[in-house]
């Protein structure tokens, strides 16, 4: 399994300790009542032992350059694990995220394909039809896509937080300042030599609410279907 710094296979850049500075990169801010710059087209991996995998986009709010607020909702998957963490007793996660994944990965993601612990970077390879291709990070063992733009890796407090927030809303409102959310300490940051830095615009326009409403209600849909289909098709059996 090869690392992280291989993963840009146009002369990759690695920044890790001093030289680690998220807000070099071009990242915008949507709205003029936006708390500031956001990382919002993300792929944000966890991986633990006993409560399993996870890989979902919750929004990053840049807030220096070592330090980015990741906000997965109460009651999503990634807020699940960690307040599991949290409850073992673990003091930090280790989490990854990619940034500029192919669309099969941000749409494993983005939307409820999989269930709670189970992985959605197998179905991102479903969806593609082979296998998706995994390097191990830098910093910890979390495999994470192959030909992401950008891998930042770093740890999650679990005992402390950070008020994040306001933010524009993808439904026209905005959303309120969240009290000692989740952030992350950079610890990695890998990159292409010039990376695409994607941008989701997620105030009210005409396209936005019905690009993401079809792909959250479509995407779960087939995949219903298919495993239908592929258990009558397997003996009775899920085929994933």
């Amino acid at each position: 399994m090869r690392r992280c710094s291989l993963v840009c296979r146009r002369s990759p850049a690695t920044l890790k300790g001093d030289a680690v500075d998220i807000e070099k990169f071009a990242w915008l801010q949507n709205n003029p009542a936006d708390a500031g710059r956001y990382i919002n087209i993300t792929s944000v991996i966890m991986d633990d032992p006993e409560f399993g995998k996870n890989t979902g986009t919750y929004r990053c709010q840049v807030r220096d350059g070592k330090r980015i607020s990741i906000n997965p909702e109460p009651t999503q998957h990634g807020w699940r694990l960690l307040t599991s963490m949290r409850k073992r007793g673990d003091k930090v996660a280790k989490v990854a995220i990619a940034v500029g994944a192919d669309p099969f990965t941000f749409c494993a993601s983005s939307t409820k394909m999989a269930g709670y612990q189970e992985d959605e970077l197998e179905f991102a390879g479903g969806l593609r039809g082979r296998a998706l291709e995994v390097v191990k990070c830098e910093t910890s063992d979390i495999r994470v896509p192959a030909h992401a733009e950008m891998i930042i890796e770093g740890e999650v407090p679990l005992d402390e937080g950070l008020d994040e927030g306001p933010y524009g809303e993808m439904y026209g409102y905005l959303g309120p300042m969240k009290p000692n959310n989740f952030y992350m300490n950079i610890q990695c940051i890998t990159h292409r030599e010039k990376p695409w830095i994607l941008n989701s615009f997620t105030g009210l326009t005409c396209a936005m609410p019905r690009i993401l409403g079809r792909t959250s209600h479509d995407v779960p849909a087939v995949e219903e279907i298919w495993r239908f289909f592929g258990r009558q098709l397997h003996g009775g059996r899920d085929p994933s």
